[in-house]
């Protein structure tokens, strides 16, 4: 099993903590809604620790929220492919996923 992770500092961009100018409540609702659009069941919700674990037949997904301010919220994502060997497959679910996010939510610029 393979797994990639976006972070702050990341080397690639593609896998860099995306910023969206929405509150937390409105970017979790997306992500929600965008999981099921991609065939994730929600495994755990929990808003007390601003995570979300989801999977479907090929992916372990988890993603955190950050609160950087009332209107802007911060995600990372963790992807975990549930096969053999990854292949690549983790990294380009992360894209899929925030490109798929990128155009429901507003992108924070500078």
């Amino acid at each position: 099993m393979g797994y990639k992770q976006t972070s702050e500092n990341h080397r690639n961009p593609d896998l860099k903590t995306r910023y969206y100018a929405n509150s937390l409540n409105e970017t979790i609702d997306e992500v929600l809604a965008l999981t099921e659009k991609f065939g994730y069941i929600v495994i755990n919700d929990n808003r007390n620790f601003k995570e979300l674990l989801v999977r479907n037949s090929k992916f372990a997904m988890t993603v955190t929220f950050y609160m950087v301010s009332a209107r802007v919220t911060a995600v990372d994502i963790l992807v975990g492919y549930r096969g053999l060997l990854d292949f690549g497959y983790s990294k380009k679910e992360i894209i899929s996923f925030f490109t798929a996010l990128n155009k429901k939510l507003t992108i924070k610029r500078g």
